[in-house]
């Protein structure tokens, strides 16, 4: 919901301490050397669990053409209470704007960073309303959204 209301020094209301720290997330990490693989990040602070807690934020590749999704220039960093960078990490080793053609029943895509998929995986079998089929080593995972399925190897 937006407002054109505006308050003048004095009359605004304060920020709680989540609030502030939500506000600051994106310039505490900014200075981080990740690059997004399509147009400007698209960034997302999560709220902690606790005024004390670590916080993520995500930096996300925007997709910037109907039908073609970003697994590729996604970024988490994980700030302290006190702005300092805990942790940080890539999704891919590379950009990779995948297509979902119309007639495809699912999205597959190979992952060696890790075991099993990730948050991204989930994140765009959402955006895409169409399963994500994660190959990581000799497994294969079915994400759909709401659960990730490790799917039985061929005999």
């Amino acid at each position: 919901m937006a407002s054109s209301q505006v308050f003048p020094p004095g009359e605004r209301t304060p920020l709680t301490p989540i609030q502030i720290r939500l506000a600051k997330a994106r310039q505490l990490s900014a200075g981080l050397d990740f690059r997004p693989c399509t147009g400007a990040f698209n960034v997302t602070a999560i709220p902690p669990t606790t005024a004390e807690a670590p916080m993520d934020v995500y930096y996300l590749s925007p997709q910037v053409k109907t039908g073609e999704y970003p697994f590729g220039g996604h970024f988490r960093v994980t700030l302290a209470r006190d702005g300092r960078v805990l942790a940080s990490r890539k999704f891919s080793n590379a950009c990779l704007n995948m297509p979902a053609p119309p007639t495809s029943a699912f999205l597959g895509i190979s992952h060696i960073l890790d075991p099993i998929p990730t948050e991204i995986h989930v994140f765009n079998a959402l955006a895409a309303r169409k399963p994500v089929l994660v190959i990581t080593g000799e497994r294969t995972w079915k994400v759909d959204g709401r659960s990730i399925t490790l799917l039985e190897p061929r005999k």
